[in-house]
């Protein structure tokens, strides 16, 4: 992975995360309850890789907000791999966090 970050300001940051997945050995990807994401092995080795884009801004002594991006290409694994019903497309969403410290 990659990992870049700026502080234009004191109450501003900026980072860009780039990830870069790959399977080890003949396995399959997991999903989050650790159960296996394909039903059979093989296929290519690339998961794919992902860009994380955040900006936090502390807008107060005890606020932040922190608005984010991220995107996933998707490798070929899931377009090689021999499983029924896998989705082979590219994934975005977004996310905003905001925290009150007592």
């Amino acid at each position: 992975n990659f990992l870049l970050t700026a502080n234009p300001t004191s109450k501003l940051k900026l980072l860009a995360w780039y990830h870069i997945f790959h399977l080890q050995d003949n396995d399959v990807p997991y999903n989050v309850a650790m159960g296996p994401s394909a039903t059979v092995n093989g296929g290519d080795s690339s998961l794919g890789q992902e860009l994380d884009l955040m900006l936090s801004w502390n807008y107060g002594p005890r606020q932040n907000l922190i608005l984010g991006y991220s995107h996933f290409f998707a490798g070929d694994f899931y377009s090689t791999n021999g499983s029924a019903g896998l989705f082979d497309g590219d994934a975005d969403f977004y996310y905003t966090q905001m925290t009150v410290n007592f």
